[in-house]
Parts: C-alpha cells; sequence; structure tokens
C-alpha cells in the first residue's frame, strides 16, 4: 500500500514538475496583453470572445492541473513582486 502512494505521490509530482512552466507562459501573456491594452482585468475578460472565456476557464479551473496552476501562479507573483 506505501509503494502505491509513494508512486502516486511520485507521479503527482512529476507532473507539477513538468506543467508547472505551461500555466507560468500563460500568466505572463495575459498580464503582457493586459499591460498593452491598457485595461484592468475584469475589462480585458470582458473583451474575451466566448470561445477565449471557455479556454480560459477551462486551463484555470482544471482539477488536474489545480498544483501547477497555483505553483505558476506563486512562482510568477514572487518573480515579479515590486520592490519596496
Amino acid at each position: 500500500m506505501e509503494l502505491i502512494i509513494g508512486l502516486l505521490a511520485a507521479i503527482v509530482l512529476l507532473i507539477t514538475i513538468i506543467m508547472t512552466p505551461i500555466p507560468y507562459r500563460y500568466i505572463e501573456g495575459l498580464e503582457e496583453m493586459k499591460q498593452k491594452k491598457k485595461v484592468t482585468q475584469q475589462k480585458m475578460y470582458d473583451e474575451m470572445s466566448a470561445a477565449e472565456q471557455l479556454l480560459h476557464e477551462h486551463a484555470q479551473s482544471s482539477l488536474f492541473l489545480f498544483l501547477p496552476n497555483t505553483l505558476a501562479y506563486l512562482i510568477y507573483k514572487y518573480k515579479h513582486r515590486k520592490n519596496k
């Protein structure tokens, strides 16, 4: 039983490590688009087409990608924090 739990934990860790760059680039792209258009985040999402909104919802709400999305968000916020 411990072997199965260890194997599942290793698989989750591997998936998280492999998948984290993808949502990181997605977050980075959204922030760049927001800065180029000089609009608020809400306004940017309102201007998205229905297909883009659906893709965004699925990319951000997937239970399978919860850990990579969270890790990518934390890394992005850490790298782009403002020096005070």
